[in-house]
C-alpha cells in the first residue's frame, strides 16, 4: 500500500541589516513517499517474530521506526530508502500495535494486528508423527537484496518436513523432498535430510541448525552450508508458519538451470548485475558461494503424507534408480 506524505515548503523572510535587500531562506520539499510497508495497514496476520518493514521512494538518512510501546531497534539498509524496526522481544500473538516511521516528511503510523501463531500448544508431543509441507515459492528471498523475484523463480522446491520427536525441552525434525511427477508423494530416490536435535524450550517455535547438506533442485544435488530453518507451530499444530531459511548455496550445481555448459561463474555473474557479490565456499575457498535468506514460509499439516527416513539416494524399493546404484544393498 503506498502512503502519500504532501511536504510544506516553509519560507523565511529578513531584512538585511541596511534595510535596502530582503533575503528569503527557502527549504524545498522532502520530497520523500511511503512505496510500501510490512505489514500493510490494518493487517491482522503479522508474524509476532517479525521485523517491520517501511520502503522509501527516495533516501532518507533520518528515518526512524518504532512502535508504540515496544523497545527494539530501528535501522536502514546501506542504500538509506528501507527503514527496519527489530523488537527486543517477540510480540503478543492476536495483539493490535501501532509502527510509527519518523522521516523527512514528517510522521507517518501504520497500525496492525499479529496473528495467532506463538499460541502456546498445551501439549508439545502431540506434534510427533505430523508431517508438514514447505514451499521455497511461497515466501520473499530478501538476502541478497535486491535479487528475490530473480532467484525465486529457481527455488521451485516442495519439502516435508516430519517431527520425529518433541517434548517441553528439545524437538527433532527430518525433511523429505516432494516428487516432481507427484508434489503430493515423497522422492523415495532422494536421501532425506537430517537435522539435528534441536532446543524447543521456546515451543512453539523451533530453530534447527545450522547444518549443512545437499538437496536436489531440478535433479541436481546443491550444496548448503549452515543451512537454518525456523518458524513457529499453530496452536494446534494444524499449521506452521513465520519460517526463515537461510544459508550459503554452491551456485555452481545451478548452472545447468541457466545455461547448458556454462561457466562455474554463470549464477555469480547474474547476481552481479544487481550490484551482488558471491562468497568463497568453505568447502573448496572458490568465490562461487551466494546467501541466501528466505522469510514468511510455513506450511499446512499434510494428513495423506507418512514419511520415511531415507539414508542414501537412489536407495529405496520404491526408487527405480536403485538398481544402478551399486553401494544400494536392498
Amino acid at each position: 500500500m503506498r502512503f502519500i506524505s504532501l511536504t510544506v515548503l516553509a519560507l523565511t523572510a529578513a531584512s538585511c541589516s541596511g534595510g535596502d535587500k530582503e533575503v528569503v531562506d527557502t527549504q524545498p520539499p522532502c520530497g520523500v513517499e511511503i512505496d510500501e510497508t510490512i505489514p500493510a495497514a490494518g493487517a491482522t496476520n503479522f508474524y509476532y517474530r517479525g521485523e517491520i518493514e517501511f520502503y522509501l521512494s527516495d533516501a532518507d538518512e533520518t528515518a526512524t521506526l518504532s512502535i508504540d510501546g515496544v523497545t527494539g531497534t530501528s535501522y536502514r539498509n546501506e542504500d538509506n530508502d528501507v527503514v527496519y524496526f527489530k523488537p527486543d522481544a517477540p510480540l503478543s500473538p492476536s495483539t493490535a500495535y501501532t509502527a510509527k516511521l519518523t522521516y523527512c516528511t514528517g510522521e507517518a503510523e501504520v497500525g496492525f494486528t499479529t496473528s495467532a501463531l506463538g499460541t502456546s500448544i498445551a501439549d508439545t508431543s502431540s506434534l510427533i508423527g505430523k508431517v508438514y509441507s514447505l514451499d521455497l515459492q511461497a515466501g520473499r528471498v530478501v538476502v541478497p537484496e535486491g535479487v528475490g523475484s530473480v532467484l525465486e523463480q529457481y527455488l521451485d522446491i516442495v519439502i516435508f518436513m516430519e517431527v520425529a520427536s518433541a517434548d517441553a525441552s528439545a524437538i527433532r525434525l527430518f525433511g523429505a523432498l516432494a516428487d516432481e511427477a507427484n508434489p503430493s508423494q515423497q522422492d523415495y530416490c532422494s536421501q532425506t535430510l537430517a537435522f539435528p536435535e534441536a532446543d524447543f524450550s521456546g515451543a512453539p517455535f523451533f530453530e534447527i541448525g545450522p547444518e549443512s547438506t545437499n538437496i536436489a533442485v531440478a535433479g541436481f544435488e546443491v550444496t548448503i552450508d549452515d543451512l537454518l530453518i525456523s518458524g513457529t507451530f499453530a496452536g494446534d499444530g494444524s499449521y506452521w508458519g513465520g519460517g526463515v531459511l537461510q544459508g550459503s548455496v554452491d551456485t555452481r550445481a545451478l548452472v545447468p538451470l541457466i545455461e547448458e555448459g556454462g561457466e562455474d561463474s554463470a549464477v555469480c555473474d547474474i547476481v552481479a548485475g544487481f550490484g551482488v557479490a558471491c562468497e568463497v565456499c568453505s568447502s573448496d575457498g572458490q568465490p562461487f558461494c551466494l546467501s541466501i535468506k528466505a522469510v514468511d514460509l510455513g506450511g499446512e499439516e499434510i494428513t495423506s503424507t507418512n514419511l520415511e527416513e531415507i539414508e542414501m539416494s537412489d536407495c529405496h524399493e520404491s526408487c527405480p534408480d536403485s538398481v544402478n546404484n551399486p553401494e544400494c544393498t536392498l
